[in-house]
């Protein structure tokens, strides 16, 4: 039996690790079974981590973690296959940290000039992650990331990439780089969607809307989610909270929050974090 520790191993804009309370109610853990888990966009991965840290997922459990982001899954790949180089590298990177690295690799990812191999987009893909104002996210151009201010004074946490490690390994985990619209549709499964949000306020007050993901493939994903109720399985979603959201899901069950409170909790869920005034509306949907 593993008893693993591990959690998302870098940030992400939107990751949902502080997210998780309101989407799980504390010590009552899914009100389902299945034997697949499916995260199309997975980020950071930190729903994931959250739900093996309280044993929704083990051993027993097929694992499909999935994402557009080819540097993204490269990273993981990286930190799976090899947790010991990557953390030495990681620790140099750190080490060296400045401006002028920073915008060096920045270019390098952003131009291939030098035709990076596999270890190499992974590596320069996880020091932006760290060191960039809001972390990449599903929509952030690398030409556009900006540094951090500020010293790093933490090195990075080695002993969370072994982790990491050895649940992608212990499990039966398996990791791609697709469209949503390829992950299969099967029964007795769990899904977890938190895709780029549809016009999502974002903490400098202004809209915008994710040009990678637009109105067509929000419907899609509703479509998507029509089909995974209809074979009997169970589906959670993430969104932003706007009418057009509201009204494509309206035959499901929905729960928004905002700032330091909550619009509405599922039945005993009390969050355990305080948001900010400026974060964005949350619209949460699911089929169960």
């Amino acid at each position: 039996m593993i008893q693993p520790k591990a959690y998302a191993p870098f940030r992400y804009m939107g990751g949902k690790n502080m997210l998780f309370d309101y989407l799980v109610p504390p010590n009552e853990g899914l009100p389902f079974t299945f034997n697949k888990y499916y995260e199309p966009f997975l980020g950071s991965g930190a729903f994931f981590f959250k739900l093996v840290q309280n044993d929704m997922i083990n051993e027993r459990h097929r694992i499909y973690l999935n994402d557009i982001r080819s540097e993204l899954i490269e990273a993981f790949l990286l930190i799976k296959n090899y947790p010991k180089s990557i953390s030495r590298e990681m620790v140099k990177l750190w080490k060296t940290h400045c401006q002028k690295q920073f915008y060096k690799i920045r270019n390098i990812l952003h131009n291939q000039e030098n035709e990076l191999n596999d270890k190499q987009i992974g590596l320069a893909f996880m020091y932006l992650q760290r060191y960039s104002v809001m972390g990449l996210g599903n929509h952030t151009v690398v030409d556009s990331t900006r540094i951090r201010g500020g010293r790093d004074k933490h090195a990075p946490n080695c002993d969370n990439y072994l982790a990491v490690s050895k649940v992608l390994n212990g499990y039966n985990v398996e990791l791609s780089c697709n469209s949503f619209r390829k992950i299969p549709i099967t029964q007795k499964s769990f899904y977890y969607f938190d895709p780029p949000y549809w016009r999502a306020s974002t903490p400098y007050g202004y809209k915008s809307e994710s040009k990678s993901f637009n109105l067509q493939d929000q419907y899609d994903l509703k479509k998507m989610c029509d089909k995974i109720d209809k074979v009997g399985s169970k589906f959670l979603l993430s969104n932003s909270n706007t009418e057009m959201m509201q009204y494509l899901f309206k035959y499901y069950n929905m729960w928004t929050f905002k700032g330091t409170s909550t619009n509405y909790h599922p039945p005993g869920n009390k969050p355990s974090h305080k948001w900010s005034a400026d974060s964005h509306p949350e619209l949460m949907v699911r089929n169960y």
